[in-house]
C-alpha cells in the first residue's frame, strides 16, 4: 500500500496524464490520504527493461521556503 511521507495511507491517487518511462519523467497528481488532498509532482528514478522506479519529488514546508530566503536576502545572496 502507498504512504504518504507522514506514513498516512494513500486513498486515491489521480493523475493528469501517464508517465513516460524515461528517468526523470515526470506526471502531477493528486493524492488523498486521511481525507486531505495534496498535489504531488511523481518522477521515474530508474528504468529497467519494462519495469521503472518512481516516487513523489519531496516537498518543502512553507516555513523552510520562507526562512531559506530570507536568510538569503539578508546576505544579499539572492539576485534580483
Amino acid at each position: 500500500m502507498a504512504a504518504t511521507s507522514s506514513k498516512t495511507p494513500v486513498d486515491s491517487v489521480s493523475c493528469e496524464s501517464g508517465l513516460d518511462g524515461k528517468v526523470g519523467a515526470q506526471a502531477y497528481c493528486d493524492v488523498t490520504a486521511g481525507g486531505a488532498t495534496t498535489r504531488r509532482t511523481i518522477e521515474v528514478s530508474s528504468v529497467s527493461g519494462l519495469s521503472m522506479k518512481y516516487g513523489p519529488v519531496p516537498v518543502l514546508a512553507k516555513t523552510v521556503v520562507e526562512g531559506s530566503l530570507l536568510f538569503q536576502l539578508k546576505r544579499g545572496r539572492v539576485r534580483r
